[in-house]
């Protein structure tokens, strides 16, 4: 992620969280109440980046959650949830308490699509120390228990669709839409031995075939800095056999731009593979995820 943006990310997840803080104090100056605040409301205060949908939600109403119906009470602009199960409790804020953050993951799965959901999940194992709430480990010991809660099985499917150490939704949603036209599942944030000593990281690649995907945002246009980068990671590349996409935001919004990127990236596989592999018709997330589906089967016997 480039320097820039991640601190104007920084910035505006603070700026949320700040405003959050306020919000839940002033709610729990009404009550006598111990209010532990959840769902959106938690990842808010956890200064956690939310799928923008959700982001504009979670800014009108605060949550709440208790462990009994009994328990519920009415306050004005909070919305009080029954969660039995284990809360993971934390203190974000000068005594405010709210769940944690795989738990608040867990509590708004039924008001997200299964992709929003696997890019939140990525978005709260963040490569970058300073973003990143939860490991994939967090999420497994939540979901392994007997307790049952409204969409876990949308939530173990997500698991499955999920990496750690990604750094922006972007990336996400570029992973996914080449695992949803069947292909094998690259390698995020691959890293190989720079000349300078340090480590060259990939947004995604293929490292024993040599293929790497970069995102590109819109910094690597108009930042000349990172445009100077790119062209010594290209170079370096190039040099040591590699060869990589670099799709952007019109593989999202232009379907012959998706197509093209997704046959070039089928082409360079087979090329290297040995192998001829045709992307499958788009798929839905909830068929890339079945691992019983023949294309599941076939990437995991490929070396890439």
């Amino acid at each position: 992620m480039n320097a820039d943006f991640s601190s104007i990310l920084l910035t505006t997840l603070a700026k949320r969280r700040e405003e959050t803080i306020a919000r839940c104090l002033e709610a729990a100056s009404r009550t006598s109440q111990r209010l532990v605040f959840s769902h959106s409301t938690a990842l808010l205060l956890l200064g956690a980046e939310l799928p923008d949908r959700i982001a504009r939600d979670a800014r009108e109403e605060l949550h709440v959650c208790v462990s009994r119906q009994e328990q519920r009470q009415p306050l004005l602009t909070v919305a009080p949830h029954v969660w039995s199960g284990v809360a993971d409790v934390q203190i974000p804020y000068n005594g405010l308490m709210c769940v944690g953050p795989c738990v608040a993951w867990a509590q708004i799965s039924p008001q997200l699509t299964l992709e929003e959901l696997v890019v939140l999940g990525d978005a709260l194992m963040r490569r970058n120390p300073k973003l990143r709430l939860a490991a994939a480990s967090d999420f497994d010991n939540m979901l392994v228990g007997p307790g049952k809660f409204p969409s876990k099985r949308k939530c173990k499917l997500a698991m499955r669709l999920m990496r750690e150490s990604t750094d922006s939704s972007r990336e996400t949603l570029t992973r996914l839409l080449i695992m949803r036209y069947g292909l094998p599942c690259p390698q995020v944030n691959y890293g190989i031995p720079a000349g300078s000593g340090g480590m060259l990281h990939f947004d995604m690649a293929y490292p024993n075939l040599k293929i790497a995907i970069e995102y590109q945002g819109s910094q690597h246009d108009t930042d000349v800095h990172q445009a100077r980068l790119d062209r010594g990671r290209r170079d370096f590349l190039r040099t040591r056999g590699w060869v990589w996409l670099e799709p952007d935001n019109r593989i999202f919004i232009d379907q012959s731009q998706c197509e093209e990127f997704i046959e070039n990236l089928a082409m360079l596989l087979s090329d290297r593979l040995k192998v001829v592999l045709t992307p499958s018709p788009l798929m839905t997330l909830y068929q890339t995820a079945d691992a019983r589906r023949s294309h599941n089967r076939r990437n995991a016997q490929l070396p890439v």
